[in-house]
């Protein structure tokens, strides 16, 4: 697949890496096109990513309503208009995003939350669109009374829970959403249960909540990075990875990126990422460290420790050659010899039990 050429590249690394679908439209004078879908959206709305790119989204796609008929309607090609006349985000509740096949019949792909948002490049112009697909069963506020609607909302609900069970596991995280004006996350995945106890992405859990089970040796770091990438106008893109503390007391590495949303102002005021355990990794390099000092300590140790007896051994056996000794120094000088080489022999055997902890598998 050829990867389009994103100004900034920062960009191109979100979309690419984001575990929730996410489809890029180019504006190019008076028409909006397909650039790219990333991964998750292609893996789980099974489309063809050379048949997608170039066609107008509008030709392809169409947002429905999900909740109620009260609700104002919006078509995609509306959502567009006003992102790409306006220069701002927008952001769609409850939303039914379909593809609309040859054959005329509509195929349901998710439910859920449609957002919009214009990327700037270094000149300020904004050509590229992120759409980015939140599928989320909790979009649904109320409960219809009608058996038969009810039961289509049912079926859709599954299909989308489906899809995004997949996104999630096919990626090994657990993916939130931050409303960064209130403070409240809402999270979706198993992997929060092993640290906000079982089914914690049922609930919105405040932002404070999750920041107390950080290890305080990474909370000011986390914190720090956090805080700079938030008040920074030109930064959308948060990384991190920290400490965190299980609900069985120990802690385990996790990763956590996240898109940061910004107002017309530049003010952060939504975020939307990932959560990824990472201990794995961090254990490998720790042992991998513990591995290197074993074997600079080793190192050491061949070309100092060793040295000291063996100079001496040298020194005796070039006093024997060279001098005529009387057989009590020659006593002594092979005492002092014998006690040289038990000296190096000690050495050689430590060095000896230090390999062989080193080539011990853990």
């Amino acid at each position: 697949m050829n990867e389009p050429h994103i100004t900034p590249t920062i960009y191109q690394h979100i979309f690419l890496s984001a575990p929730y679908p996410v489809i890029l439209l180019e504006r190019t004078n008076t028409s909006t096109s397909i650039l790219q879908a990333n991964h998750a959206f292609l893996n789980s709305a099974l489309l063809d990513h050379s048949f997608m790119v170039g066609k107008r989204p509008e030709d392809l796609f169409c947002l429905e309503n999900k909740r109620s008929t009260s609700e104002l309607d919006i078509s995609l090609e509306e959502a567009i208009q006003f992102v790409v006349k306006s220069g701002q985000p927008i952001h769609l509740e409850n939303k039914g995003f379909c593809y609309l096949p040859k054959s005329g019949i509509k195929q349901l792909l998710f439910v859920g939350i449609i957002d919009i948002t214009p990327l700037q490049n270094e000149k300020g112009n904004a050509s590229i669109f992120m759409m980015s697909i939140l599928p989320c069963k909790h979009a649904f506020a109320k409960e219809n009374n009608q058996a038969e609607e009810t039961e289509i909302l049912k079926m859709e609900l599954e299909l989308s829970d489906r899809h995004l069970n997949n996104i999630i596991e096919g990626t090994s995280a657990g993916t939130w959403d931050w409303d960064i004006r209130t403070g409240d996350v809402k999270r979706k995945g198993a992997i929060f249960d092993e640290f906000l106890g079982e089914n914690s992405n049922h609930f919105h859990i405040h932002n404070n909540t999750w920041q107390s089970l950080i290890h305080p040796d990474d909370l000011p770091r986390v914190f720090a990075s956090n805080e700079a990438a938030l008040q920074n106008k030109e930064v959308h893109f948060w990384e991190e990875d920290f400490r965190l503390r299980t609900t069985k007391k120990h802690y385990k590495w996790v990763r956590e990126r996240g898109y940061i949303m910004r107002d017309k102002n530049g003010k952060a005021i939504r975020a939307l990422g990932a959560t990824q355990n990472v201990s794995e990794k961090h254990d490998y390099i720790e042992a991998i460290e513990e591995q290197n000092a074993r074997l600079r300590e080793i190192a050491w140790m061949q070309s100092h420790v060793v040295r000291a007896p063996l100079a001496r051994m040298m020194g005796i056996v070039d006093v024997v050659q060279s001098v005529n000794l009387s057989p009590e120094e020659f006593k002594a000088f092979t005492r002092h010899f014998i006690e040289s080489a038990k000296e190096l022999d000690a050495i050689i055997h430590e060095i000896s039990n230090k390999t062989l902890i080193q080539q011990r598998p853990k």
